[in-house]
């Protein structure tokens, strides 16, 4: 059944891309009430998978032109988010990031606060605080 499926679909599957491929197999089975559940796992498994590494090439370009040797003792939250920063706003014009950060009200909100960072000590005073009253 599946190969005579195939052969009907040779000339029109040149110009498909996997995808439309596979959600004609899967739409065919459907009509002809085949069961492709274990199928459509491995499928799926399959387009959960990279085609390729250069995201993670680039992050550690990223961090190794970050992380120098004169720079070796940076902790390793500034370099997790200097490579956000690098990673999520390279080669965007002015404009744009700043249309970006317009619409993300929660974040400017959160510039705006006063109290920015947290330590051990102000938290132990917040509770200490708070228990009393």
């Amino acid at each position: 059944m599946f190969e005579q499926f195939l052969r009907n679909k040779t000339d029109e599957w040149q110009c498909k891309t996997s995808e439309e491929k596979w959600l004609s197999i899967f739409k065919s089975f459907k009509e002809n009430n085949i069961d492709y559940s274990m199928l459509l796992k491995i499928v799926e498994f399959a387009f959960a998978l990279l085609g390729s590494n250069a995201a993670v090439e680039r992050i550690f370009s990223l961090m190794n032109s970050c992380w120098t040797k004169s720079r070796g003792n940076l902790c390793i939250n500034t370099v997790e988010a200097t490579l956000v920063n690098k990673n999520n706003l390279e080669n965007k014009p002015c404009q744009q990031f700043y249309e970006d950060i317009s619409k993300n009200k929660d974040l400017l909100i959160r510039v705006h606060k006063t109290a920015k960072y947290s330590t051990t000590n102000q938290k132990s005073e917040t509770e200490a605080s708070g228990s009393q009253t």
